[in-house]
């Protein structure tokens, strides 16, 4: 199990802080864990469930996301899916 600082989520999940605590309030992200009084941590596998999540239901969404953290168009993300196969 590994915890993930808030700069870690926002590389998996390229989003503002601003929405990512405002998603975490709506409960549509997980929350993260209090380590200590000024630290808290996200546990990977809920961050990486959510995103699993998110595929299923919205892959359009999730698609612009893994594009954006890799620095590619979506046309560029798929061309890249279809020559490896996936």
């Amino acid at each position: 199990m590994r915890g993930l600082s808030v700069d870690d989520v926002l590389k998996i999940v390229p989003v503002s802080k601003c929405t990512l605590y405002r998603e975490i309030k709506a409960g549509r992200f997980p929350a993260p864990s209090r380590l200590s009084a000024g630290r808290v941590c996200w546990i990977e596998s809920e961050v990486q469930e959510w995103l699993t999540s998110c595929i299923k239901t919205k892959p359009v969404a999730v698609e612009k996301l893994e594009a954006q953290r890799r620095g590619l168009s979506i046309a560029e993300l798929r061309a890249q899916s279809s020559l490896s196969g996936v």
